[in-house]
Formats: C-alpha cells, sequence, structure tokens
C-alpha cells in the first residue's frame, strides 16, 4: 500500500464479525455479516447493494456499525535509520 491509503480492519485476515442489522431512516436496512461484508436490503428484503470488505465504498456504510478504515501504519526506525519518507503537502 502506498502513503494515504488506508487498510479497513475488516480485511485482517481471520477476523470474525457479529452479524448486525441497521435499520435505514428511509426504509430498508443495512445488514453486516460474519466476513465483514455489507448487504444493503430494500424494505421488501430483497438485496439491493453489497459491499466486501475491500471495497472503496465499505467504510462509508460501515461507519453505521461503528467501524472505521485506518490508515497503514509505518514500521518504526531507529536513530541511526533513516527517517521514513512522506508525501509533501
Amino acid at each position: 500500500m502506498g502513503a494515504g491509503e488506508t487498510k479497513s480492519r475488516a480485511t485482517q485476515p481471520g477476523r470474525r464479525f457479529k452479524r448486525r442489522r441497521f435499520e435505514l431512516p428511509e426504509g430498508g436496512a443495512l445488514v453486516l455479516l460474519g466476513d465483514g461484508s455489507i448487504e444493503q436490503a430494500d424494505a421488501a428484503g430483497t438485496t439491493i447493494g453489497k459491499w466486501a470488505a475491500g471495497d472503496p465504498e465499505w467504510a462509508a456504510h460501515a461507519i453505521r456499525f461503528g467501524l472505521l478504515a485506518y490508515p497503514k501504519t509505518v514500521a518504526p526506525h531507529g536513530p541511526g535509520d533513516p527517517a521514513p519518507k512522506t508525501l509533501a503537502g
């Protein structure tokens, strides 16, 4: 992963999630599945969208379950090692 990219907690190997349902104000629901994927169902219960843990849109829906994407950490360096390169802004 390059600088500025994020890795979701759901993509960590072996992570399992408790199945949860979040009712949407406009009708329907979001359902968090055990593998971290999220399904959107309409009011009749038909699946109208699905996002896997690695999808870019996943984080926008996962926030409703309290899940956040976080930036990849930088490996520590010692006093004699060069500092990690960062993007100048």
